[in-house]
């Protein structure tokens, strides 16, 4: 990521600190590049792979229940929100969103992320569960 050509962000996930601060962690998208960022740490943001993003999703991603509407659910509140198109190494395009969904018995809707690719089944996945994944893995991988 340039200087020149400031990265796309995509907000992943929106986290209310106790203080009522709101933190966001974002997808930054840059010519070739995809890089996770959290305001909660302060931190560098860490390069990630095409590949780790759709493999934490064929790992954790889970079909949307069968009925559920997601249009009303969507994220929408500023550009940071908008679907997000990444390019495959296949040459597909896969999109991403977020919407918030409250899973029977829980009192709050919990954010989740939506990838879907071509006329595949899109998967879902809690937005914290994929973040720490891709995060855990992308931070291992910088190790090596």
């Amino acid at each position: 990521m340039t200087p020149a050509d400031p990265p796309i962000r995509f907000r992943m996930y929106a986290q209310r600190e106790k203080s009522g601060e709101v933190l966001d962690t974002f997808l930054l998208v840059a010519a070739d590049s995809l890089a996770i960022w959290e305001q909660i740490d302060g931190a560098a943001p860490i390069p990630i792979s095409v590949g780790l993003l759709q493999a934490v999703f064929a790992r954790y991603g889970k079909p949307l229940e069968v009925g559920l509407q997601i249009t009303p659910l969507l994220a929408r509140e500023d550009a940071d929100d908008l679907p997000l198109q990444i390019e495959l190494p296949t040459g597909t395009t896969a999109t991403l969103q977020r919407f918030r969904f409250m899973p029977y018995g829980w009192v709050y809707p919990e954010d989740y992320l939506l990838w879907s690719v071509g006329s595949e089944e899109p998967l879902a996945a809690p937005a914290p569960l994929v973040i720490s994944a891709t995060t855990a893995l992308a931070k291992a991988a910088q190790r090596k």
